[in-house]
């Protein structure tokens, strides 16, 4: 008889041992489970903040790219050449255009908006006077061309390089307070 309350003892010890060791391992899971989904989720705004961040990059490499292709237009004195400057420069306003619709349709945040919206207003006072100097290029008025480039055109084009710059910094402070 003396066995009898020991062994009931010792199933109750162990029952009470089993559930918690079992209430342990929910735990455990849920937090697995938990961190793996925080993890995924960290994984996908890093992704799209570094999809974000190319893009802006990609703009402003163009914009640095036309403005190049504009100086050699405006500097050459060879119709055929400036012919085929005037269509890779179209293509790369194509480019442009492209990127930033995609990186519009991207945008979450108020600020990310807000620095679009003021790109697409730097870009779009900056194009009548990006056509005017190839026009005046094309036309063989250089002197005219390298004027409107020089007081009009360069100061637009670091408009939409800051607002750039502003974009790309965004990403980088986005992706940092997601990691942190």
């Amino acid at each position: 008889m003396p066995l009898s309350p020991l062994r009931g003892l010792l199933f109750n010890v162990g029952l009470g041992f089993t559930v918690a060791l079992l209430l342990m391992l929910v735990v455990i899971g849920l937090g697995v489970t938990q961190m793996a989904q925080l993890n995924s989720e960290l994984a996908n705004v890093v992704k799209v903040n570094n999809l974000k961040t190319r893009l802006a990059s990609r703009m402003r490499d163009t914009l640095r790219d036309r403005g190049v292709l504009m100086h050699t237009i405006v500097a050459s004195t060879d119709p055929w050449e400036k012919n085929d400057l005037f269509e890779q420069f179209i293509l790369y306003g194509e480019r442009y255009i492209k990127d930033r619709n995609q990186l519009a349709a991207i945008l979450r945040s108020p600020e990310e908006i807000r620095v679009m919206e003021e790109l697409n207003i730097n870009t779009s006072n900056n194009q009548p006077a990006l056509f005017n100097v190839i026009e005046a290029a094309l036309a063989d008025n250089n002197y005219e061309a390298l004027r409107q480039l020089q007081q009009e055109v360069i100061p637009l084009q670091n408009q939409l390089v800051e607002a750039l710059d502003n974009m790309t910094s965004l990403q980088r402070e986005e992706n940092e307070s997601a990691l942190a």
